[in-house]
């Protein structure tokens, strides 16, 4: 466990390289990037902590008994599920940020304009939950198979790329920059992860697993720009049309991905 701990100390880099990197911009982006974390911080930590302590315990019975078949069976099942499941999560976070941060934040020295700094931020930011549980799930995988030493190099390498991302995008796009940057880091920290454990054997990738997750963000990208065309999103003060469409919008959704995560 060693590594694993090294590799956790090494990620806790990446929020204060983005809080550095903040604090360069206009007055206010260090808040505003600060308060936009929380919220996202609070739900990744409760999508995270739901997978972790279910799905070690799993995995690592099957990797004991060698039942490698089932293994990579549940793994697809999951990481689909997972997957589906977090690009929900991101769009119910970016539909409800504007009335959410304004509830929980707007007093005092708090402003409208503020809010909406704030939950465009979040908007930004929650498009990371996709490839981050997505990569929890093959974590727990590699942990449960006894390849604790690959988090270590993984750590430095996302360690590095948050920080080069950063660099690069910060002053071309300000704030969103950051949150680019991070989103870029998980799609890298979930590809290697799975790269590693097709090379290690323990998984096998199959084509119908990569088609089905296309089929969610085009499904997700499609619904979303609907919304947006629409006015659909849900303002501060949200409308009863507003909420018709958002409802309708995660309805079809859902039986979307009933349908491709059913068997």
């Amino acid at each position: 466990f060693g590594f694993l701990s090294a590799s956790v100390a090494i990620a806790y880099i990446c929020p204060i390289i983005d809080q550095w990197m903040a604090s360069f911009l206009e007055t206010g982006a260090v808040s505003v990037l600060s308060y936009a974390n929380r919220l996202i911080v609070g739900a990744a930590s409760l999508a995270a902590s739901a997978l972790g302590p279910a799905l070690l315990p799993h995995f690592s019975r099957l990797a004991a008994r060698g039942e490698t078949d089932r293994f990579n069976f549940h793994y697809m099942a999951i990481l689909r599920m997972t997957w589906w499941g977090s690009i929900a999560m991101a769009g119910i976070m970016w539909l409800i940020s504007e009335p959410a941060v304004a509830l929980l934040y707007e007093h005092g020295n708090f402003t409208r304009a503020d809010s909406l700094a704030v939950s465009s931020m979040v908007g930004w930011l929650c498009l990371q939950f996709p490839p981050m549980l997505a990569g929890a799930v093959g974590s727990t995988v590699l942990s449960a198979s006894g390849n604790n030493r690959v988090f270590l190099p993984l750590s430095i390498l996302i360690a590095i790329i948050n920080a080069g991302g950063t660099l690069a995008l910060v002053p071309y796009y300000g704030l969103p920059g950051i949150a680019l940057s991070t989103i870029m880091t998980y799609l890298v920290s979930l590809v290697v992860i799975n790269v590693v454990l097709v090379k290690k054997g323990i998984i096998r990738i199959h084509r119908s697993l990569l088609r089905n997750l296309a089929i969610s963000l085009i499904t997700a990208v499609a619904i979303g720009t609907l919304l947006i065309i629409a006015e659909g999103k849900l303002s501060v003060l949200p409308t009863a049309e507003q909420f018709l469409l958002c409802a309708v919008a995660v309805g079809a959704y859902c039986v979307i991905a009933y349908i491709c995560t059913k068997k």
